[in-house]
């Protein structure tokens, strides 16, 4: 009988992200993967994958097992593709100088497909959108800097 190949199931990740692929290890079967890009230990039954993607757009992998019986000298074979998205740009924009009462507008461009969060929320018209508008109220007569921060998640992540 041949022995049983199994590679996992396909699957979707972020650049940079490890997964495991594969499954169990049968005894008596030597395991060998390709291509060896990202794995850990492609000899392994079940190795880890961590891939990147600097591209724009999602990259796949297909990695193949083969799986070989020790007792039997049979061979089968199985094929599992991840999918790797780039990271999401997060942009803050420029720092801004503006007066106290002012609107000035920050961040970026939203991009489809991402989620947005912004900390501290104080003066923000939404903190949940790519480019909100600020604005602030300064009660002394010296300046007052305020750092923002945007987090950004794809549909991926």
């Amino acid at each position: 009988p041949y022995p049983t190949a199994n590679a996992g199931t396909d699957q979707a990740i972020c650049s940079g992200q490890t997964i495991q692929i594969g499954s169990a290890t049968s005894a008596n079967h030597t395991y060998s993967w390709l291509p060896v890009t990202g794995l850990s230990n492609p000899a392994l039954s079940n190795p880890n994958s961590t891939l990147t993607n600097t591209s724009p757009s999602p990259v796949t992998t297909s990695y193949i097992v083969t799986v070989t019986s020790l007792i039997t000298g049979c061979i089968n074979r199985d094929t599992v593709t991840v999918t790797v998205s780039p990271l999401p740009a997060a942009n803050a924009g420029l720092n801004k100088i503006f007066c106290s009462t002012d609107t000035v507008s920050i961040g970026s461009p939203p991009v489809s497909g991402n989620t947005y969060s912004w900390t501290p929320v104080t003066g923000l018209s939404n903190s949940t959108v790519a480019n909100p508008d600020l604005s602030l109220t300064n009660a002394t007569t010296n300046p007052v800097n305020t750092n923002y921060i945007v987090a950004v998640v794809n549909s991926v992540s």
